[in-house]
């Protein structure tokens, strides 16, 4: 029994770990990414969604530090990397003010609002249509601030 556990673990680690019920999408946001135009913001960010295997519930934790001046809003926006599009899901979990922080939550198909992002449209309630634009990297994640209201630091979602 010790030898098929011992074989078993490496395998788990690399599959990813043991939970094949989930997928994982991952931003790196900074000031470059900002569209239409980059500032010269020093911050950076990460923002990590985690899909149940339903497709009915997204978990996320965005971590970010160094904003110019206090955070104001984050969410979700629909858009190719070079577009700025619509808001499709708020982040109400931010405290506002702060130049660096972690806040996590989660969201269902009640809180995706209808957003457009160049040629990309998420309709209201489309949650499996928010999820394929995040396989797809035709969303993104914002943090602003009162700096830059436009925004401070995106990144596109990708698969991790």
């Amino acid at each position: 029994m010790r030898k098929i556990c011992l074989l078993a673990l490496p395998l788990a680690i690399a599959c990813g770990g043991s939970d094949s019920n989930t997928t994982t999408y991952v931003a790196q946001m900074n000031a470059a990414n900002e569209k239409p135009a980059a500032n010269s913001s020093p911050a950076t960010g990460t923002a990590t969604f985690t899909v149940d295997s339903t497709q009915t519930t997204v978990n996320f934790v965005v971590t970010y530090t160094g904003l110019s001046a206090g955070s104001t809003l984050s969410h979700i926006h629909a858009g190719t990397a070079d577009v700025a599009g619509q808001v499709s899901v708020p982040f109400p979990q931010l405290v506002t003010g702060k130049t660096a922080d972690t806040f996590s939550g989660s969201f269902t198909s009640a809180q995706v609002g209808a957003a457009t992002g160049g040629t990309i449209t998420i309709a209201k309630g489309d949650l499996a249509g928010l999820i394929n634009a995040m396989k797809a990297g035709n969303a993104y994640a914002q943090v602003h601030s009162s700096a830059n209201p436009g925004g401070e630091i995106r990144g596109q979602i990708h698969p991790q």
